[in-house]
């Protein structure tokens, strides 16, 4: 195979035709979870690896894409449940044993194999221990039952791992990675399991982000979803309406429209112009019909509130409108030409940190 790829001018790893600055699509930090000898050792321990490669140790792969949750829909997702509860199942050839989130193991309190601790090794040397392992543990894929051992790890996006330890179990299997179906024999019956493309979730670079954003959609969305849901009621009871006129009564000065400026301070405000500066004095914008009427709208409003006054002063900087979610208009000033004309403070500004 590599003497094939050479000869056609190609990768050896993702077999792509050769090219200046290639970047291989598949870059996956192998981690390798080995088993711990009879006296332990601490986490922060350095161990001779010649001297691992030689021993008897239990060796367990995993990719961190797989660890993390970060797949492609070329990868074999589904849905599966465990003690009636709900999970998901990757499986991964790439996987040497079968791994499961001990986050799940915790919530659905299966017991867990301390006797024979192991510690993983990250592709960068450092290493931390696992959290043991549980035995006979029942995954069913719809109509399929699988039994077997799953060491606890911190895994993410995910809920359990299938690796060879189970593939290994099947025997003769035929795999359509196009269609994510697998077709096996078990038990003299004719097992099939249909991956969801869906559920996989791609690492993407913020760089990749940005060009996604510019130039094939209008807007993205990034949201993050934690295990705990909160569930907010559409109504609120008697009492808690109650509550809320309560407070809103009790402190009506903060919630109230203000209809005047705040009252005088002991100190006033002080903006210092640099030496030999001209009045700052930038022309209005030229706005849309539409925004010209609402600034004049939102002027008139501020003047009859006593927000604002009529002024005679030399400075002026113009008004830009900013779209709120709910369409509305936020009043701006654009104030960027005097504030290159202002002396900045030279005294450090004081942190909440440090307080």
């Amino acid at each position: 195979e590599y003497i094939k790829r050479r000869e056609e001018n190609r990768y050896f790893h993702c077999g792509l035709a050769f090219a200046l600055g290639h970047r291989c699509p598949d870059k996956n930090l192998r981690v390798i979870i080995l088993a711990a000898d009879d006296e332990g050792e601490s986490e922060d321990t350095n161990v001779d690896d010649d001297a691992l490669v030689h021993s008897d140790c239990n060796w367990l792969d995993l990719s961190m894409c797989s660890a993390g949750g970060l797949t492609t829909p070329q990868t074999m997702k589904l849905q599966g449940k465990l003690m009636d509860h709900p999970i998901l199942v990757l499986i991964d050839s790439g996987a040497s044993h079968n791994f499961i989130s001990h986050r799940l193991v915790e919530r659905l309190g299966l017991p867990v194999d301390m006797t024979t601790p192991s510690f993983v090794r990250l592709g960068d040397g450092n290493r931390r221990q696992t959290l043991g392992s549980c035995t006979n543990v029942r995954i069913h894929l719809g109509d399929y039952t699988m039994k077997g051992e799953f060491f606890l790890f911190e895994l993410g996006g995910v809920d359990v791992i299938l690796g060879m330890a189970w593939l290994m179990t099947l025997g003769e299997v035929k795999v359509n990675w196009g269609l994510l179906q697998m077709n096996f024999l078990h038990q003299g019956n004719h097992i099939t399991i249909q991956g969801d493309p869906s559920l996989s979730r791609e690492l993407i670079t913020t760089k990749a982000l940005r060009k996604l954003h510019q130039r094939s959609v209008e807007s993205l969305a990034i949201l993050w979803i934690g295990e705990n849901s909160l569930d907010t009621p559409q109504q609120l009871t008697k009492d808690q309406d109650e509550q809320l006129q309560q407070i809103l009564q009790e402190f009506h000065l903060v919630f109230s429209i203000p209809h005047a400026l705040p009252p005088h301070r002991d100190a006033d405000h002080k903006i210092s112009i640099k030496a030999s500066i001209d009045p700052i004095n930038v022309r209005p914008y030229r706005y849309p019909y539409l925004q010209k009427n609402e600034i004049e709208k939102q002027v008139e409003e501020m003047l009859t509130a006593g927000l604002i006054r009529p002024s005679n002063s030399p400075y002026s900087s113009p008004v830009i409108l900013v779209k709120k979610k709910d369409g509305s208009w936020r009043f701006c000033v654009d104030y960027r030409a005097l504030n290159k004309a202002t002396i900045p403070d030279k005294f450090p500004i004081p942190m909440i940190e440090e307080g």
